[in-house]
């Protein structure tokens, strides 16, 4: 029975990169997980003794992962953000970003000390291959025995709606297509626009009428599928820039996973998306929009597309990957102990 300890901060990415992770190789048997919440800012964390591997989610306390190297415990390092590269007007720039200079030494010290270092694409691969050449590549996926992906769609007031959600992060990605929404929503009075999450992304549109729009709080990873379930068309906008082409396509998963079709913009990191929704320039927009509205049947279809792709990212897939990288890194350990220089 090996343990293997996922250590995170609580985030977003904690849920999708450490907690499902951890799922599904209890599952899979002879593993046993605990995942540990740190807050590295307010806290002086001290290694725990016991586990056969560590899995690290976005770490930046080096201190603590030289302690666990000490022990002769395998280090793993997941990143799902390239942070080298986020711009200055984004919220996390002078905290995780190049305005916090401190954060990205102790980061880099971290992805230089794994044993392993695990991303989610092939370009964040590339990018971070300067600090680590033992890098496995493992994509984002979802949960399938979560019931909530598979819940009765909810109907708007028997409106199609449009849905958007994310974070204070995303603003400017979706400034792009603020006015193709406004423009379609003021042209047919039975779209429902639905924001979840940002409530300043859902005021921009204060002009709306009461009953073409709705706010929705985020919620837990856990139950954010059923969040989803409030969108007939689902839109993914990202800004092209060197931040955002590294990220994951873990919008477009999200969509298929709840056979829901995209709209998204057109970026390398949406590429292997041939099928579920529609990539669009940063003008195409309306076009996009008003398409969907005309072709229900187009919806439908995209939306099967996109749910047979997202077939490929199930975590019971996905979870042989995860098992197959911290096994090798437990290995690997085990050999440089047995055969030292």
């Amino acid at each position: 029975m090996k343990r293997i300890l996922f250590v995170g901060e609580g985030t977003v990415s904690d849920a999708v990169r450490l907690q499902l992770p951890a799922v599904e190789l209890t599952r899979i048997g002879d593993t046993e997980v605990s995942y540990l919440k740190l807050n590295y800012r307010n806290e002086t964390p001290k290694a725990e003794p016991g586990a056969d591997a560590v899995v690290f989610s976005r770490p930046h306390y080096d201190s603590l992962l030289v302690s666990y190297k000490r022990q002769g415990i395998p280090v793993i390092v997941d990143m799902d953000d390239d942070f080298h590269s986020i711009p200055p007007e984004h919220p996390g720039y002078n905290h995780v970003g190049r305005g916090d200079p401190v954060y990205l030494e102790r980061l880099e010290n971290c992805l230089y000390l794994a044993d392993l270092l695990i991303v989610t694409t092939e370009e964040l691969k590339t990018r971070l291959s300067q600090f680590n050449s033992n890098i496995t590549i493992i994509p984002n996926g979802w949960d399938s025995s979560n019931w909530l992906w598979r819940a009765k769609r909810r109907i708007v007031r028997d409106r199609l709606t449009i849905g958007w959600g994310g974070t204070i992060t995303h603003r400017q990605d979706f400034e792009m297509a603020v006015g193709p929404l406004k423009t379609i929503i003021r042209k047919n009075k039975n779209v429902v626009l639905v924001m979840a999450g940002d409530y300043e992304i859902y005021n921009i549109f204060r002009s709306v009428p009461e009953d073409q729009k709705m706010f929705l709080p985020m919620v837990s990873y856990d139950t954010y599928p059923y969040l989803l379930s409030h969108f007939d068309i689902m839109l993914a906008p990202l800004l092209n820039n060197e931040f955002n082409r590294a990220k994951s396509d873990i919008k477009l998963v999200d969509a298929g996973a709840r056979n829901i079709p995209f709209i998204a913009s057109d970026m390398p990191v949406y590429s292997d998306w041939t099928a579920g929704g529609l990539l669009v320039k940063d003008d195409e927009w309306y076009e996009a929009l008003d398409k969907y509205l005309r072709w229900p049947e187009l919806r439908k279809h995209d939306g099967d597309a996109g749910r047979k792709l997202a077939a490929k990212r199930e975590f019971s897939i996905l979870g042989d990957l995860w098992n197959t990288a911290i096994n090798s890194a437990i290995a690997a350990k085990r050999e440089e102990i047995l055969t030292p220089e």
